[in-house]
């Protein structure tokens, strides 16, 4: 399959990504879960966004 999905599989845990668009065959996935972890991730983006502008120091006098 992919070098992702397998070591994932391989465990018995469960794959929360979609597949590609132009792939013949659709990978199933629960699409909640799925938002739900997309919310997360852009969470913590916005998170070291917000860190690099509070740590930014001004190097001009």
């Amino acid at each position: 399959m992919d070098r992702v999905i397998d070591p994932i599989l391989g465990v018995n845990a469960q794959v929360i990504m979609s597949a590609k668009n132009n792939l013949i065959h659709q990978r199933d996935y629960d699409k909640h879960l799925y938002k739900a972890r997309h919310l997360i991730e852009n969470f913590f983006t916005k998170l070291k966004q917000f860190y690099a502008i509070a740590t930014h120091y001004d190097k001009l006098d």
